[in-house]
């Protein structure tokens, strides 16, 4: 009598909760400022574990960090310097963005990287907006904005210091604006506030990171006239002519300014260097596998959402042509694919750009498309499985501690990656189709992306204790009165100078000798040398299956010990994970006694 009395309550709970949740979201849904507010909340709360613990990584992360503080340093608005050297990667907007945090915060790693979490949460909101309007329901807009932000790959990119998001978001206003003027019942006013928003999209996405802000839009809507959609559509709303002409008009002001200051040589290096010629070669020698390459990262970036592909993209010929929504949608999401195909240089965030396109599409019908096929049936629970297998492969990875000695502190990481791996691909679509079938088990939305916020804090600080740069700096072996110049020598990441900047430039890179004989030639020199490496990967795990040593990258430890003799230098031993490299590396920072 007891456990009946108990079900009835637990059902009659979860049906109310569920009724209740439901009426809550329609009503935030349909109030702009609440939306945004939930959004915001959202955002940080995805967004913001980890951002100021987690190390800059690879190499962009402390250039962006170090160049913004550069240009602070010399009051630099139109030329960013690395290392008081120019840095023609990107243009400045990133750069702009983030002086203003640092501002606000000082020098610090979740300084550098809010521009990427306000990016990320602008970007929901014109979703929001987006689907409000092309939807004609709020409740979509608002359910297409919260599938944005727990995407894997946007997870990624709202916590880097980098200038994809700020980028991403002046696309999606570009195209917000592009679905304004041409969804529009009536003849839109000419240079109307939507025009002007198209032009400011423009402008922005351009500054941020360059010409593909522009080629995204102009492709997406080539393909929504053929092949998706095969219709025309009124082209002069757009003022196709005078809102390019503007928009380039804006970028001028600075554009201009940087190439006369330069010489050309933001145009030559920015532009040939950065987006030609890594368009012909690939960058830093990575192996290029067209089109095959997205089609297998895309699958990792959509998570959660990779599960439900078939019943959102997947629409017939004739649907596309009768739903010209639906067809100006997916060529948004497809055009990065067809961009970047044979582009040389392949990153799994190159097609980030179109990820708005589809979470418009996921909730166009109000809600996800149902398994309702075979093939949409054997397709989730194909993803579901395979992730949760590849999960549990890593997991027990980490327990049975599968790499030697010495990579011992990667096995606790190597675990919680795996955690993460299993809430994101197994969790989150499981969670997800629970609660459509069920709304009363809600709950299990919160649940499931707070545990994963939660191990991915854990994860951050797990790298910061083993990353090489981070263990020195907090070292206090660095010289804080700025008489002292130094060098890294085979471990030239450029976030030493992010780390440990005094005004005086770092000498990276370059042949041991000659770094040997520099720092030897003053008093006030001091330098990195690494001294081993190993790879981490299949050649370590197979030498602790067979008991012995891991194989070496490189042995220079006798070599810089014999030039830097103990009783004359002071000499700091450390070393841990170059992510850059995805090595484990042993170095020496060595200063005259």
């Amino acid at each position: 009598m007891f456990w009946a009395k108990s079900s009835f309550a637990i059902g009659r709970y979860g049906y109310f909760g569920g009724r209740i949740v439901k009426e809550l979201f329609v009503r935030v849904a349909e109030r702009r400022l609440w939306s945004f507010l939930l959004l915001v909340l959202v955002g940080l709360w995805m967004n913001l574990p980890g951002s100021a613990t987690l190390p800059l990584m690879d190499r962009d992360e402390p250039k962006f960090a170090q160049a913004t503080w550069e240009m602070m340093e010399t009051e630099q608005f139109t030329i960013p310097f690395f290392n008081k050297g120019y840095r023609f990667d990107k243009p400045p907007l990133t750069y702009w963005w983030m002086r203003a945090h640092y501002h606000l915060l000082g020098k610090t790693e979740l300084a550098a990287r809010l521009h990427s979490v306000f990016a990320s949460i602008l970007t929901a909101y014109v979703i929001y907006l987006f689907g409000s309007f092309l939807h004609g329901s709020r409740v979509i807009g608002l359910l297409s904005a919260l599938a944005w932000q727990i995407c894997l790959q946007v997870l990624v990119h709202s916590r880097l210091c980098v200038a994809d998001m700020p980028m991403l978001l002046g696309v999606t206003i570009t195209m917000y604006a592009i679905a304004r003027l041409l969804f529009a019942e009536d003849e839109p006013r000419r240079f109307g506030p939507y025009y002007w928003l198209l032009v400011g999209g423009l402008a922005f996405g351009f500054l941020a990171k360059g010409p593909v802000a522009w080629i995204i839009p102009i492709l997406a809507l080539g393909l929504w006239c053929w092949p998706l959609g095969r219709q025309g559509f009124a082209w002069r709303r757009l003022q196709p002519v005078t809102s390019l002409l503007i928009a380039t008009a804006v970028v001028s002001l600075w554009g201009i300014n940087a190439l006369i200051q330069t010489q050309g040589g933001y145009w030559d290096v920015g532009m040939g260097e950065h987006v030609v010629r890594r368009g012909v070669s690939a960058f830093n020698g990575r192996v290029n596998i067209p089109v095959v390459y997205y089609l297998v990262t895309g699958f990792i970036s959509l998570l959660p959402w990779s599960a439900f592909l078939p019943g959102t993209v997947f629409a017939s010929r004739h649907l596309m042509r009768a739903d010209r929504k639906r067809a100006f949608l997916t060529a948004w999401f497809i055009a990065p694919f067809i961009v970047f195909a044979l582009y040389a240089t392949q990153l799994p965030h190159y097609i980030l750009p179109g990820f708005p396109g589809l979470m418009l599409l996921l909730f166009a019908d109000g809600k996800l498309a149902p398994l309702d096929t075979q093939l949409r049936r054997r397709w989730f629970w194909s993803v579901v499985g395979v992730l949760g297998f590849v999960s549990l492969v890593i997991i027990l990875a980490g327990v049975l501690r599968i790499f030697p000695e010495p990579m011992d502190a990667m096995h606790g990481l190597v675990v919680k990656l795996g955690i993460i791996t299993l809430l994101s691909g197994v969790g989150l679509p499981v969670a997800l189709l629970v609660t459509q079938k069920r709304l009363s088990r809600w709950p299990l939305l919160l649940v499931v992306p707070i545990c994963a916020s939660i191990v991915t804090h854990i994860v951050t600080r797990d790298i910061r204790s083993i990353h090489p740069v981070v263990q020195l700096s907090e070292m206090g072996v660095f010289d804080d009165s700025g008489e002292t110049a130094y060098a890294a020598q085979g471990m030239s990441e450029p976030s030493w100078v992010f780390y440990h900047w005094s005004g005086e430039q770092w000498r990276i890179g370059g042949d041991f000798d000659s770094a040997v004989e520099w720092l030897k030639s003053d008093k006030n020199h001091a330098g990195i040398f690494r001294t081993e490496e190993w790879r981490i990967g299949e050649k370590a795990i197979m030498a602790k299956w067979k008991g012995e040593p891991a194989p070496l990258l490189e042995d220079n430890k006798a070599e810089v010990a014999r030039r830097f003799p103990k009783d004359q230098f002071e000499i700091v031993e450390f070393g841990g994970l170059n992510v850059a490299r995805t090595s484990w590396v042993k170095a020496w920072f060595v200063r005259a006694k």
